[in-house]
């Protein structure tokens, strides 16, 4: 990767899942979304080295949540 310029899109905050107690990041993406940062469940300690060790997803907010 080429040093160039870099574009601030949020912050995320570390959250412990009450289910599982896996540790997790989330944050808001704009106005209607989250955005959530998982550790990969499929990857095996014998995975390819191009397996990716997280996985990221942009999850919508109901309206409900967004008016909190």
């Amino acid at each position: 990767m080429k040093d160039g310029p870099m574009v601030k899109i949020g912050g995320l905050y570390e959250k412990t899942s009450a289910k599982s107690g896996r540790k997790y990041l989330t944050g808001r993406f704009g106005f209607g979304a989250r955005l959530l940062v998982l550790p990969n469940s499929e990857k095996t300690a014998d995975a390819a080295p191009n397996v990716p060790d997280f996985n990221v997803f942009i999850v919508p907010i109901d309206d409900e949540k967004r008016a909190s």
